[in-house]
């Protein structure tokens, strides 16, 4: 019966703990969006590799595996997954 508990809580922090992107605006002048780097842990991790890359324009974005599964940008492609535009319409 413990190990049962134990598989369902491994399962739930797998599905909801949140990994973080690093999300580089391209040029001051346009709104175009592209992932850098992916897989951070924490947001303060995610918040020091933009400080190291002397990025002026970021976003560090959440995601995690239930997102992934129900979400319409589960397919990593960053012309639809960061595009605002496809996602207003």
């Amino acid at each position: 019966m413990k190990a049962i508990l134990i598989i369902l809580a491994l399962v739930g922090v797998t599905l909801f703990y949140p990994t973080y992107d690093l999300v580089v605006k391209a040029d001051l002048f346009t709104e175009d969006f592209f992932v850098q780097e992916t897989g951070f842990m924490t947001h303060k991790r995610c918040h020091q590799a933009a400080f190291e890359a002397k990025v002026n324009y970021y976003r560090c974005d959440s995601k995690t595996i239930w997102q992934s599964f129900f979400s319409k940008s589960s397919g990593y492609d960053p012309e639809v997954r960061y595009n605002t535009k496809s996602l207003s319409q």
